[in-house]
């Protein structure tokens, strides 16, 4: 994973309620993820917290996601690159993600889900278990779980996309781990708890 040296993009910070604000009450949950408040140095799901409420997964509900939002206002900064939780149950984890042109996340497994890709804007630089394609507007990417895997955006466009993974796991709690956070060492630990294992660095030529 990269981080741009200029930041571009959307906002990539959301004051929504998913913000650990003590003196504000959260609005009624009507979605399958619901919030847990927790102490700021428990341990769940995990490493350490990086917000005051958990999310908890359950079946999912119907309802609508609009455009330029996330899931009860979810939305993370990893690196350069920002998510937005589209559609989240126990089965299933969706997420809009907008990549500034040279970041990426490099080679790694999800030992226990499928992951797809839609493109939306822009291309994608892939790595697929030994191959390095290209994905762009209206291409579905298919990554089975085992599979080696990375994604860069190597132009000089930003791009879009929705991932989606089944099971849902523990991403969406990662994610919140991850949020503003600024070491890549640390991002590889907290994604290894969370059953996302990143290959060695220098593993992978062209990564």
């Amino acid at each position: 994973m990269t981080v741009p040296t200029t930041p571009t993009g959307p906002p990539a910070r959301c004051d929504g309620p998913h913000r650990d604000t003590r003196s504000q009450v959260l609005p009624p949950c009507t979605s399958a993820v619901t919030w847990r408040r927790v102490p700021e140095t428990a341990n769940h799901r995990c490493g350490g917290v990086m917000f005051g409420d958990e999310i908890v997964l359950g079946p999912l509900p119907k309802g609508i996601t609009l455009a330029n939002e996330g899931v009860q206002k979810r939305i993370w900064n990893i690196l350069g690159h920002t998510y937005y939780m589209k559609a989240a149950s126990d089965s299933s984890f969706a997420f809009e993600t907008y990549d500034p042109p040279g970041t990426g996340v490099p080679p790694h497994v999800h030992p226990t889900q499928d992951e797809h890709i839609y493109v939306l804007e822009g291309v994608f630089t892939l790595y697929l278990d030994g191959q390095w394609e290209t994905a762009g507007p209206g291409d579905t990417v298919r990554m089975p779980r085992n599979l080696p895997h990375a994604y860069y955006n190597r132009s000089e466009a930003p791009t879009r996309a929705l991932f989606w993974v089944s099971p849902s796991g523990k991403l969406a709690q990662l994610f919140d781990k991850l949020h503003d956070l600024e070491d890549p060492a640390e991002v590889v630990r907290l994604s290894a708890e969370c059953d996302v294992n990143f290959l060695p660095p220098g593993s992978v030529e062209g990564a």
